[in-house]
């Protein structure tokens, strides 16, 4: 009875590690929105304007100044080195965002999906800043070492560890003149969320930007493997500029984000769906839009903005966010950094593993591959260096779970979830 109640105990601890990271999609918007426009009750009528100019065929407010480039700086909070993102996953978002941005990436819906027509550019392009604001050389991107282990995030218009997170004075960092930068901070959340924003009339101040969780930033490194294609920070900039969750953020079909080209839906979509998916508040003919970057799929499933949203968002840059417009911050525009698909033909065997896991296929490489795993709280438990096209990891001191396995090589890299099962 004892051995049983602890296999059972261990089981417990498996399975509640794994629900922390094979989470659903989490946003700080909801409860913020909701007590924000309880303080500020002029936000809605505000939103409501801006909602009609966007509808005028005949006044495209969003034309008026072609590609803005808004200058971006990452603020790192890290416990411990795993948290301590590198520069290529921080350029690797930049990448992401631009792709996602202008409807360049390459998953998005092929011609003669229904939603096809409906797809937006919005000439919006970011950049790692050069120049931090007292016209001095920069990267773009601070690090500052915090005691605190994980964040978690209320929503309150006050939050507590938000006001950590966002100053120095508290042990975070302070953000960059909000009206000039893009400020994001890079976090470790353990409360399921995966990000937050502030909003373009807010009154955010020197709150102003994005937090990300650590794991769901960029396209390469230790990232969850939902949320590794950098569409969580598409979507809390997409908040940052003034859009709603497409559902409207209310579980009926009368609540609406406000763009018409987005129909409504009764609630947030998970996972990944395929094909036509409809529901009560969607019609038959199109379905849900369930790949919108505004919704709650996974990263794999995340496709576009829509024309509507688009020019939305860029309303809100020549009206709310206007100093965004010819910002004279020199900034880097990144054009390519590692793709997590670029060493191609590796085999990883078997999986699920019990004591080995092979892998074999790698090309013969003048640099050498860096081999590691990682646990489900991103702790490196093991790591190797080799030259050979084929190697193997003991795995017999490993606890049964869902492990992450990650090899680099120069600027080529593979990513792939290891289920070990003694």
């Amino acid at each position: 009875m004892f051995r049983k109640i602890i296999v059972l105990s261990i089981l417990f601890v498996l399975v509640g590690v794994n629900m922390v990271f094979a989470q659903q999609r989490k946003c700080g918007y909801t409860s913020y929105y909701l007590n924000l426009i309880e303080k500020y009750p002029e936000i809605l009528k505000e939103e409501q304007e801006l909602q009609q100019i966007s509808e005028k065929s005949n006044y495209k407010l969003s034309q008026n100044s072609g590609i803005i480039q808004i200058p971006v700086v990452v603020h790192v909070l890290y416990n411990t080195e795993n948290q301590n993102i590198s520069d290529e996953q921080i350029k690797s978002q930049i990448v992401a965002l631009n792709r996602d941005y202008r409807a360049t990436n390459s998953d998005k819906l092929p011609g003669g999906h229904y939603f096809f027509d409906r797809i937006g550019d919005t000439e919006i392009e970011f950049c790692l800043a050069k120049e931090n604001p007292f016209g001095e050389p920069t990267t773009g991107i601070e690090r500052k070492y915090t005691s605190k282990i994980s964040f978690a995030y209320s929503g309150n218009l006050n939050d507590e560890d938000e006001n950590i997170i966002k100053k120095s004075i508290n042990g975070g960092l302070d953000a960059w003149n909000p009206s000039k930068y893009l400020n994001i901070w890079i976090a470790n959340f353990t409360d399921g969320t995966l990000g937050y924003a502030t909003f373009p009339n807010d009154n955010a101040g020197i709150k102003d930007g994005v937090v990300i969780h650590y794991r769901a930033f960029g396209t390469t490194g230790n990232l969850l493997s939902s949320y590794n294609k950098g569409r969580t920070t598409t979507h809390e900039i997409g908040h940052w500029l003034g859009l709603k969750h497409i559902w409207g953020d209310v579980d009926n079909c009368f609540a609406d984000d406000g763009i018409s080209d987005t129909p409504k839906q009764y609630d947030a979509t998970y996972g990944c769906p395929s094909g036509l998916y409809a529901d009560e508040c969607s019609p038959e003919s199109t379905g849900r839009m369930y790949q919108n970057f505004m919704d709650y799929t996974d990263d794999a499933c995340m496709a576009l903005f829509t024309i509507k949203q688009a020019d939305y968002m860029r309303n809100i840059l020549n009206t709310k966010r206007s100093s965004f417009v010819g910002n004279d911050i020199p900034c880097e525009i990144i054009s390519a950094v590692t793709n997590n698909t670029q060493i191609r033909n590796v085999k990883i065997y078997p999986n699920p593993a019990s004591n080995y896991l092979f892998i074999d296929g790698m090309s013969n490489n003048k640099e050498p591959y860096q081999i590691r795993l990682f646990n489900e709280l991103g702790q490196i438990v093991y790591h190797t260096s080799v030259v050979l096209y084929k190697t193997e990891i003991e795995l017999s001191a490993l606890r049964n779970g869902i492990y992450y396995l990650d090899i680099t090589s120069g600027d080529k890299q593979y990513n792939q979830s290891i289920l070990v099962l003694h």
